[in-house]
């Protein structure tokens, strides 16, 4: 299995074109078609990283000083979301999930990975429903905390499952929770029928499409919204001169999705070494309040962090 951000990892991304498709037909379809209901409502619009227990964050984002216990109410200082992966590795339990939201303030909000004993052992078949609840009575302790669901499918996971995952996806209590997929298996992409297919299925069922801005996978960069939630998942290089200009793009994109009539904006960073996710998720907070002119919790940076060269 890859651990973690492995996906899409490439040893030089010099050689990489990072350039941004369009975006695709129906994402314009979908926004144009949702504008007027969202016209004169604010956009919602989150940006975190992907955990908040990294002690060499410690004179980065957290003071001098700070426990393990204390990360993450000062996690929350800077932040208005996590892209909580610690459910991917460990059944989550209403107790712990509650206790986690009771260090945050009122707008803040966990957007939980799907247990890996439902995505990768049981791979959405028998018994995974059952897993799936078991899931979402923890994760029922956000309360009001809680944010989208995210569903991560390995990279084997091909179209030939489809049929399992439209059963996996039209049993999921989508009227109380909101979910979005992840595809990583080559084959939903390459195949223009597949491909059609999957995000039709996905749009029907409202469930969200995962985007992945990853150096070695290009194809999960689609740019095709199925929900008006674009959930963005940013792999930098440690501070690349790419990951700047990827986040040029970024902050361009969503100002224009959002002028069409983005409702919901969730980014969440990533890097090989997380040690540099401050810098990074400082700088495009930044460039997109000031590209969108929406109001955006900016991290604050206590100092940078020392470079790797």
């Amino acid at each position: 299995m890859l651990r973690g951000m492995d996906f899409g990892k490439v040893a030089d991304p010099d050689g990489v074109d990072f350039r941004f498709p369009p975006d695709h037909t129906d994402t314009t379809r979908l926004l144009a078609a949702d504008s007027a209901e969202s016209s004169g409502t604010a956009a919602e619009v989150y940006v975190g990283c992907a955990k908040w227990g990294r002690p060499d964050w410690i004179g980065q984002f957290y003071p001098k000083g700070t426990k393990a216990a204390q990360f993450l109410s000062a996690y929350a200082q800077h932040f208005n979301c996590v892209e909580l992966n610690a459910t991917f590795h460990r059944m989550p339990e209403a107790k712990q999930t509650q206790k986690w939201a009771d260090q945050t303030g009122p707008d803040f909000r966990f957007f939980p990975k799907m247990y890996q004993g439902v995505t990768h052992w049981q791979r959405l078949n028998e018994g995974a429903q059952a897993t799936t609840e078991q899931f979402l009575r923890g994760v029922d302790g956000f309360g009001p905390k809680l944010g989208t669901i995210f569903v991560q499918l390995p990279p084997n996971f091909a179209p030939k499952s489809a049929d399992t995952l439209r059963s996996y996806l039209t049993a999921f209590p989508r009227a109380e929770y909101r979910v979005t997929v992840e595809l990583r298996h080559p084959g939903w992409f390459e195949d223009p029928a597949v491909y059609d297919q999957t995000f039709a299925m996905l749009h029907e069922l409202g469930v969200g499409a995962v985007i992945t801005d990853t150096s070695g996978r290009r194809d999960v960069l689609h740019q095709r919204l199925t929900t008006n939630e674009a959930f963005i998942r940013f792999v930098g290089n440690n501070l690349h001169d790419s990951d700047y200009t990827r986040l040029q793009a970024w902050a361009d994109r969503i100002d224009q999705w959002l002028k069409q009539g983005l409702r919901r904006v969730c980014f969440f960073m990533h890097h090989p070494d997380e040690q540099h996710s401050p810098t990074l998720v400082t700088h495009f907070a930044k460039l997109l309040a000031e590209r969108t002119g929406v109001a955006i919790r900016i991290p604050t940076l206590i100092q940078e962090p020392p470079t790797l060269f």
